[in-house]
């Protein structure tokens, strides 16, 4: 009987089988010693992050997951209804991120006097708010000194990436130590941008003071910082309930 490190031989005996149990390959983490498969991974994540400031190119290198999550948001946030947005957000990996995606894309972004319509657009518009890794100014933001440090595979098709890199929303300086993912695509590797938000969701914890409000405190921020697009003309009201 063989299973991973583990490893037992049975002469002459009974063996008693008592489960099986299905393993789910992606939550399975192998260390592969294919060296230029790990290559291939880093050259895909420096290539995205050296593409900040082309967003044809920047596109064409995420992979399908984070592009319908840029789809749906949008979708949802056109919909004008509450509770529709609010489980999209809370249903995210990322729940705190992408708060502040769907303000901004709903009062900031859909409220502008010719909102476009075109996903490359929007893209464009969600890389000014400067969420994680997806972002216009990566080279100022974060200096472009992310460094790559250990590369894992959950299968032959996704990759884990862990990445350092230096604080761009916290007051003080500080490295970040953050994962995001890769999947290969069509025979080439993209990069989730959607798993980048780890890089900010971390920042935003470890700035949030300390108390029972936390999140709420960090809403009402994000709220402020909302009502800031408008002005006399057009200014922006916030609902109530947008405040839990």
């Amino acid at each position: 009987v063989e299973n991973g490190p583990i490893s037992a031989f049975f002469v002459g005996q009974k063996v008693l089988l008592e489960t099986i149990e299905r393993l789910d390959p992606e939550k399975i983490e192998a260390s592969f010693t294919d060296e230029k498969t790990e290559l291939d991974v880093q050259k895909a994540v420096t290539a995205w992050l050296k593409s900040c400031h082309n967003i044809d190119s920047s596109m064409m290198l995420i992979d399908t997951a984070s592009m319908n999550y840029f789809k749906n948001m949008l979708k949802v946030a056109r919909t004008d209804n509450f509770e529709a947005m609010k489980k999209f957000i809370d249903s995210s990996e990322y729940p705190l991120s992408t708060y502040r995606y769907m303000l901004f894309t709903k009062y900031s972004y859909l409220l502008g006097p010719n909102p476009p319509t075109d996903l490359k657009d929007y893209c464009f518009y969600l890389k000014l708010l400067d969420e994680g890794m997806w972002t216009l100014d990566y080279d100022t933001k974060i200096a472009g000194s992310a460094e790559i440090n250990d590369v894992k595979f959950s299968n032959l098709n996704k990759a884990k990436v862990a990445l350092s890199a230096p604080s761009n929303k916290l007051s003080r300086r500080e490295t970040i130590r953050f994962n995001l993912v890769c999947r290969k695509e069509s025979g080439k590797w993209k990069v989730s941008a959607v798993s980048t938000l780890s890089y900010s969701d971390i920042q935003i914890k470890r700035g949030m003071p300390y108390g029972a409000n936390q999140h709420k405190n960090y809403r009402q921020m994000v709220i402020d910082e909302v009502k800031k697009t408008g002005d006399e003309k057009r200014p922006v009201v916030v609902g109530a309930e947008w405040l839990y």
